[in-house]
């Protein structure tokens, strides 16, 4: 049975070995299938490489003995979207509005979900959304999440400036 996991997190893994002797387990091996390994006996490990990997545990007991198992193909790594922010501008006016692209700075063969949140009070559920009217003046962060059909996401922030308009007075 195949577990599938995004490029981006961490799995934990978990030694259930049962011994019907009086032994006590005292090593573990464990060869996560992308070179590295860990003597835990229930590590994490982030897998950083889309690929299919075995998956192998060597545990040994207070005697010596040893028994290996090998699950083939045990974890599939799917690759996170890798998306960015483009906008036409990143400091404007007060009462100006800006326009962001969501861009896929790595193809993605999945169908993408995207998520905005402009921070002015609006989001929006497309690539290439409207453009963003902006009333009031500071700095702000807006943030997109890309999500891919097997449930791996991407967050990316882009600072936004908006400067206040003058307050002018004539006499």
């Amino acid at each position: 049975n195949t577990q599938e996991i995004c490029d981006r997190g961490p799995i934990q893994f978990t030694d259930t070995t049962l011994i019907v002797s009086s032994a006590r387990k005292t090593s573990w091996l464990w060869d996560f299938g992308d070179g590295t390994t860990s003597n835990l006996q229930n590590p994490i490990h982030n897998y950083t490489t889309p690929g299919l990997y075995s998956v192998t545990l060597t545990v040994g007991t207070e005697f010596g003995c040893s028994e290996t198992v090998n699950r083939a193909g045990y974890i599939r790594v799917i690759q996170s979207p890798i998306t960015d922010i483009s906008a036409n501008a990143y400091s404007i006016c007060q009462e100006g509005s800006i326009t962001f692209q969501g861009i896929e700075t790595v193809p993605d063969t999945s169908v993408l979900r995207w998520s905005w949140d402009f921070a002015n009070g609006q989001q929006s559920l497309l690539q290439n959304p409207t453009p963003q009217l902006y009333r009031s003046p500071g700095t702000f962060t807006v943030r997109l999440v890309t999500t891919n059909s097997s449930g791996c996401t991407d967050t990316t922030n882009q600072l936004i400036t908006i400067n206040p308009l003058p307050f002018v007075v004539a006499t």
